[in-house]
């Protein structure tokens, strides 16, 4: 298991690495596998590759990056994976069901905003962001 950023991990289910294979995650969203296999214990290896993130909040962030490198001994074969985040804070809803107000000459004041009304779907409390 490794890490990236705060809150970022690379799990590999250890159970499915073949002992003629070492992998190497020491630096970060680099994943270095060494070693002689069959092409199906690769396969079975890539299967148990998986990533999550624990990040409140993804505000800013649009990808992440994870890098891989198989060595046999003879040839390097590289390839990259980019992980799309996608923040799952829903924006609040602003609604207008009266966008037009009345005003006539004479008239007192007329409130401009009762048909407003705000939808927060996604539970933020706090509309805005600092």
């Amino acid at each position: 298991t490794g890490h990236g950023a705060i809150g970022e991990k690379i799990e590999i289910a250890s159970e499915s690495i073949p002992s003629s294979l070492s992998v190497d995650q020491a630096t970060g969203n680099v994943i270095v596998i060494r070693g002689l296999a069959s092409a199906n214990a690769y396969a079975s290896l890539f299967n148990s590759l998986f990533y999550s993130n624990t990040k409140d909040d993804f505000y800013g962030l649009s990808q992440r990056v994870v890098s891989f490198q198989v060595d046999d001994g003879n040839f390097t074969a590289s390839a990259v994976v980019y992980v799309r985040l996608i923040d799952r804070v829903v924006p609040p809803v602003l609604c207008n069901t009266k966008p037009v107000v009345s005003y006539a000459e004479g008239d007192d004041r007329v409130n401009i905003s009762s048909g407003l009304s705000i939808a927060d779907e996604g539970n933020i409390q706090e509309i805005g962001r600092a």
